[in-house]
């Protein structure tokens, strides 16, 4: 996933939960569960990689 955010220039904040207990909560918090990866896009939860729905909140439009 940190791989597609560089290849389309978006800004991201790599957080470690597993040394970050305060982070951790957080993300329990705002997504309901344990998984990762979590994706804050302006208040709204992605688990996991959905590239579909990054790609619609964030207005990449895929090249054809």
């Amino acid at each position: 996933m940190k791989g597609y955010f560089k290849k389309n220039n978006i800004e991201f904040e790599d957080i470690d939960i597993s040394k970050d207990e305060k982070q951790l909560q957080k993300m329990i918090k705002d997504s309901g569960q344990m998984g990762v990866p979590v994706v804050d896009i302006d208040g709204e939860i992605i688990i996991g990689f959905d590239k579909e729905k990054i790609d619609k909140l964030l207005k990449i439009h895929p090249v054809k």
